[in-house]
């Protein structure tokens, strides 16, 4: 087995009381929800610029946060995560961290999409574990009913053959097991892959997220196999996607990548993309929905910071 230039990347950990190092970022930039892992996070990095974004998904007003205030008008993940971003003045010079655990899927994938494109290469992103999500196997992250779409998302866009006898599709399973239905209907004739979040997050978690998967079976049909990558590492689940990828390539004529498990997973598949696939015959595809519960979970448990280097992985 080859070795993989993804485990390169440094990961630190922090437990829930740890002091961040003075000056830790230049600019740190989060997404407001009222869950105590996020603004916890907000309130005990250093940064010469704190940055909260209020997205109107959540249904929760910014007003009276601390740092500086940027609320997202509509609901595209390129209009509204560009603008901003384009707005900070951010350059490679600049000692940038985002904080993945508040930020919707689509709008953190466009994040790195949108810093690789201006040549910001190296960053870090922070993810903040909880001690439990509140409802256990019950918790539903997304509201709002059915997905009013399922496409690709901006900035992960691939070049599909027409050839549709050979597509597969890597499904990041989660919690939401509907969204996971939504995604399996959505490309009905491709093969399926379920990725699973193991080691997880905190022990019990697993097992509850492969009761909500359970629920939804039968969309998978016969599944073409089963590949695990830990909950919180988004290196390990780039090069566990690498490997799948470049063991069948050959093999598959669309590629198709759903990452609804941990956001720190969901950084794992857009390195995967932004290094492996770019103009290829694969894309990052997501279940659109209007709303989504601003608390979600319990607690914090500890905090993992990821230096991501782009330049690493060529």
């Amino acid at each position: 087995m080859n070795f993989s230039n993804y485990l390169l990347s440094k990961t630190q950990r922090f437990d829930a009381t740890s002091k961040f190092p003075e000056k830790a970022y230049d600019v740190f930039i989060s997404v407001y929800n009222t869950s105590e892992r996020v603004t916890a996070a907000f309130n005990q990095v250093n940064a010469r610029r704190k940055i909260w974004i209020v997205l109107p998904e959540y249904g929760v007003a910014g007003e009276g946060l601390d740092g500086e205030i940027f609320v997202g008008g509509g609901f595209s993940e390129d209009e509204v995560i560009g603008e901003i971003l384009k707005q900070l003045n951010l350059t490679p010079s600049l000692r940038v961290c985002i904080d993945s655990t508040g930020f919707l899927r689509p709008h953190l994938l466009y994040s790195l999409a949108w810093l690789n494109y201006h040549s910001i290469r190296k960053y870090f992103i922070l993810y903040t574990n909880p001690i439990s999500y509140k409802k256990g196997s019950e918790t539903i992250f997304s509201e709002g009913g059915s997905a009013k779409e399922v496409r690709q998302i901006y900035g992960y866009e691939g070049i599909h053959s027409s050839d549709t006898n050979k597509e597969f599709l890597i499904v990041g399973c989660g919690y939401d097991a509907n969204r996971v239905i939504e995604v399996n209907k959505d490309k009905a004739r491709s093969r399926k892959v379920k990725m699973f979040s193991f080691p997880p997050l905190r022990p019990h978690m697993y097992q509850e997220s492969r009761i909500r998967i359970q629920a939804c079976d039968d969309s998978f049909g016969d599944p073409f196999g089963t590949i695990f990558s830990p909950a919180e590492d988004p290196f390990a689940t780039a090069d566990a996607l690498s490997r799948f990828y470049n063991s069948y390539k050959n093999k598959i004529s669309n590629l198709y990548l759903s990452p609804l498990s941990t956001k720190a997973q969901v950084v794992g598949f857009g390195i995967f993309y932004l290094n492996e696939c770019q103009g290829k015959a694969v894309s990052i595809i997501y279940p659109f929905v209007n709303a989504y519960n601003p608390d979600t979970s319990d607690g914090v448990s500890n905090f993992w910071e990821y230096h991501v280097n782009l330049d690493l992985y060529i």
